[in-house]
């Protein structure tokens, strides 16, 4: 499974965010609406994530929420028949929550990192690197971040948006 090192807390100030990010040189690559419905499950998370209401993704993944940095394997799937398939996980699985965003996605190196306004919790900064050979430097790099990143945090965040929700 892919793996990702991933950080987040919430910000005092978009703005003050992107004058970092525009200072290192952080690429703006988009910005998207998401709705993703969680799904109840034994193992991980489970959601269906709506991209813009054209992209459909069923996503999978598990970390530890203990830590500030915290490791995430995850799998991620592409399908088109979105309304039956909510239908059959609803019904099977049971929905715990759904969760709205705005999500601004700039990369810096090997690391996305997302400038969320979430429906009902705020503003929020996410950092994640993709894991490849050298576990370490992927370390290196989201510590550079935060510590950049580090004066406009208000509470850092290891658990999901929608456990804040609950």
């Amino acid at each position: 499974m892919p793996t990702n090192l991933e950080f987040k807390a919430s910000i005092h100030s978009v703005e003050d965010v992107k004058l970092i990010l525009k200072k290192i040189n952080a690429v703006h690559l988009e910005t998207i609406k998401q709705l993703d419905t969680y799904y109840y499950t034994q193992f991980g998370r489970l959601k269906i994530r709506e991209i813009n209401g054209s992209i459909y993704q069923l996503i999978f993944y598990k970390r530890d929420e203990i830590d500030k940095f915290r490791v995430s394997e995850y799998q991620i799937c592409e399908f088109s028949e979105i309304q039956k398939l909510k239908e059959v996980f609803a019904k099977s699985l049971g929905i715990s929550g759904i969760v709205n965003k705005t999500r601004e996605v700039y990369m810096f190196k090997n690391c996305r990192i997302h400038i969320d306004d979430v429906a009902n919790l705020g503003k929020f900064i996410e950092f994640e690197c993709i894991q490849e050979s050298d576990v370490e430097k992927c370390f290196e790099l989201v510590n550079y971040l935060y510590s950049i990143i580090s004066p406009n945090i208000v509470q850092i965040h290891r658990n999901s948006y929608i456990d804040m929700l609950s």
